[in-house]
């Protein structure tokens, strides 16, 4: 199957000459944010060179300039939406929540906290959130299922607002702009709000049709244009004059007279300037007009970009749906449409096993990142696409958040049922060579490796050695790796000093993670046992600091679970290496230190199979390596017993490799190592390598290195 050409040059011309930001890329999450061109860059640089700007309210020459391009870029966005400006105004917003939310104070200060929402359950997370202001609210999936709420006297209440999505973020099903009229005819004081944000990326609405239109439609242009990072509402003069009037809060530059003392007060007669509080963002706004005229000079028109993004998605679901395993023809994955119905290009799925059963999306997204695949899973921010399409109910939800579930983690299986699926989503330069990559990622990722484990005879024993023992005294960072011949102690919990600590993050309250921050990398950690000492080193200048093992002894305070280090200089030292505000910090109780299991175990022999390179085995953060006579032997071991210390070790599980892998030692990312560990490695979609293991006998309460471990099936 090929697909048209629909620009003024080929689409592979295209994103060699404006997208060099896409090189070696395959970029399919366009719903989340589309690219901006090297061309909107050069552009914008050359007019913020020579352009003076000034603040608006301000009356010299630069502000009248500056104002000037402001009016001319809401011209430009009106005419993208064919919005005729004396039936509509803009305001600019933060993004296309921060619209919704000006919308929805202009209905709550007007009803008085008093009307009834309706949403449709397609709609994306910040839509929902508005049920918390109204009386009461309704959901529903189609015209057809529109119920309007009634009082309990049977009557309706003075204000009905609307909402709904022009298309889905979930699977690009799009729904019909023309739906308001039915709302107003069934409701009385009806206002609707018109979600464009997941449409406007390919297919921007018309709203030449005031008469058919919404009161309200809010957007985001990184999902336009790439850049800048800022939203709009476009609202109905008609009903918008009859909100602001009502409006409580004001803020500066929406009102033409004011007194400091008496409630008198005149808001300003312009509209979007009666709702834009404080000063616009006019370096954004230069940057928006810039990026709207470079997209048409690149592509054309919108009608352009929605037959090439149709197209895209034509290809895609061709080749999705021919994926089938070989020895049973059975579909290897589930596509989520909506039998019947107009969609976008957006494509939601989940991927299934030879037995039909569902695989999770967390390691498919796992090693398609470190293929350079940019893709979005998850629940989507659009928790009725996942209750619709997968067959979640309420209860559902609720017992999987009992369960630890919760938006972004890594339980994408839940009692055998997807908790998210997987999406790609197409803009103006997608290629279908990028579809085709995704498609043979698909196929790699759903053949298992072969692991060839040798067994030997059936309950031999096996015989390894210890090569090395590593603790891991500050979570996430790089470990201390203990000398030979020297004994190290151990407790039911693992090793002492092993992961007693975390860089904490001062804002968030949450500990970093080597994963999200690679510079973590740059430090390293040696522990004094006698002194009880901690030692830390920054790689790159040598700064260095020694901190007692016993934190309460310096000035701390309590942050949630987390005992942190308040003293300007320990502050400064981390904060400094990684680029952020953060401390070193310790845990509150003791449980709180345990690990899930005590220990990380990896053999050296199995890390040959994959890699000739013997430095990368510490990305695997092992507590212990050890080297056997065979590859993957530790897979078949259920216990260890080290025959010179006494200490009995069990098995617990495989350990399930995760990004941290992908880090360096120089806190760079490489991610060949998970790539290759991905083809020798794969089981179900989970790549393993080395096992958890727990301390079942302390014996002597110490290991060291060169000890000899007996392993048992």
């Amino acid at each position: 199957m090929t697909i048209s050409e629909f620009y003024p040059l080929p689409v592979s011309e295209i994103r060699e000459k404006y997208y060099p930001n896409l090189a070696n890329q395959t970029y399919l999450d366009h719903a989340g944010t589309t690219v901006y061109s090297s061309l909107t860059l050069d552009k914008i640089h050359q007019k913020l060179s020579k352009t003076l700007l000034a603040n608006p309210h301000s009356l010299s020459s630069a502000s009248r300039d500056t104002a000037s391009l402001v009016e001319e870029t809401r011209y430009k966005i009106l005419s993208i939406f064919h919005v005729d400006p004396a039936e509509y105004d803009i305001v600019f917003s933060l993004n296309a929540t921060h619209a919704i939310k000006i919308a929805a104070s202009l209905i709550q200060d007007a009803a008085e906290s008093s009307f009834n929402y309706y949403y449709n359950i397609n709609c994306h997370t910040s839509l929902i959130g508005l049920r918390t202001l109204a009386a009461k609210y309704a959901t529903f999936d189609d015209i057809s299922s529109f119920e309007p709420v009634e009082d309990k006297d049977g009557k309706h209440p003075a204000l009905n607002f609307v909402s709904w999505t022009g298309q889905s973020n979930f699977n690009g099903q799009k729904f019909p702009l023309g739906w308001c009229k039915e709302f107003r005819r069934r409701l009385d004081h009806c206002y609707t709000l018109y979600d464009a944000s997941a449409l406007s990326t390919s297919d921007p609405p018309d709203l030449s049709d005031a008469n058919s239109s919404p009161d309200f439609v809010v957007m985001s242009f990184y999902k336009i244009f790439g850049m800048p990072d800022i939203g709009a509402l476009i609202l109905r003069r008609s009903t918008a004059k009859q909100l602001v009037e009502k409006r409580r809060y004001f803020g500066g530059g929406t009102i033409d007279a004011l007194t400091i003392e008496e409630p008198f007060c005149r808001r300003s007669k312009q509209l979007h300037q009666s709702l834009e509080d404080g000063t616009i963002p006019i370096h954004a706004i230069l940057e928006l007009s810039v990026a709207i005229d470079s997209h048409y000079q690149i592509f054309g028109s919108f009608n352009s970009i929605r037959l090439h993004t149709d197209e895209i998605r034509k290809y895609a679901i061709c080749k999705l749906k021919q994926l089938k395993y070989g020895n049973t023809g059975r579909r290897m994955l589930q596509i989520y449409d909506w039998p019947g119905a107009k969609h976008g290009p957006i494509i939601a799925f989940s991927l299934l096993s030879q037995a039909g059963d569902p695989i999770g999306y967390y390691g498919f997204g796992k090693l398609a990142s470190a293929r350079n695949i940019s893709l979005r899973t998850g629940t989507l921010c659009n928790i009725g696409g996942i209750q619709k399409f997968l067959d979640r109910t309420n209860e559902d939800i609720r017992q999987d958040y009992e369960k630890g579930h919760k938006c972004g983690d890594i339980l994408d299986i839940i009692d055998g049922k997807p908790t998210g699926v997987i999406r790609v989503s197409f803009g103006a330069m997608t290629m279908t060579s990028e579809i085709d990559t995704l498609v043979k990622f698909i196929t790699e990722y759903l053949k298992d490796s072969n692991l060839n484990i040798e067994k030997g005879n059936p309950g031999e024993k096996q015989e390894l050695v210890v090569k090395s023992l590593t603790v891991y005294p500050i979570k996430s960072c790089p470990g201390y790796r203990i000398p030979e011949g020297r004994k190290w102690k151990l407790t039911k919990h693992g090793f002492e000093f092993d992961r007693s600590f975390v860089l904490l993050d001062l804002l968030t309250q949450k500990p970093l993670l080597l994963k999200n921050n690679p510079r973590m990398a740059l430090l390293d950690c040696r522990v004094d046992p006698e002194k009880h000492m901690l030692y830390v080193r920054d790689k790159r200048g040598g700064n260095k600091l020694w901190v007692s093992t016993n934190i309460r002894r310096y000035k701390t305070k309590q942050m949630g679970d987390f005992i942190a280090i308040s003293e300007r200089k320990m502050v400064k030292f981390f904060s400094d290496v990684m680029s952020i505000g953060c401390t070193l910090a310790g845990f509150v109780t003791e449980k709180q230190m345990q690990n899930k299991t005590a220990f990380l175990l990896v053999n050296e022999r199995s890390m040959r199979q994959v890699s000739k390179d013997d430095s990368l085995i510490s990305r695997f953060r092992a507590n212990i390596v050890v080297d056997s006579a065979h590859p993957y032997i530790e897979d078949k071991l259920s216990v260890l017993t080290d025959m010179d210390s006494g200490v009995v070790l069990k098995k617990r599980c495989k350990c399930d490799r995760c990004y941290m892998i992908t880090v360096s030692d120089k806190g760079s990312r490489d991610p060949s190592l998970l790539v290759e560990l991905s083809k020798e490695r794969k089981q179900k979609g989970k790549v393993y390598f080395g096992v958890n293991i727990d301390v079942e006998n302390v014996g002597y309460r110490y290991m060291r290195v060169g000890d000899r471990i007996v392993g048992e099936e």
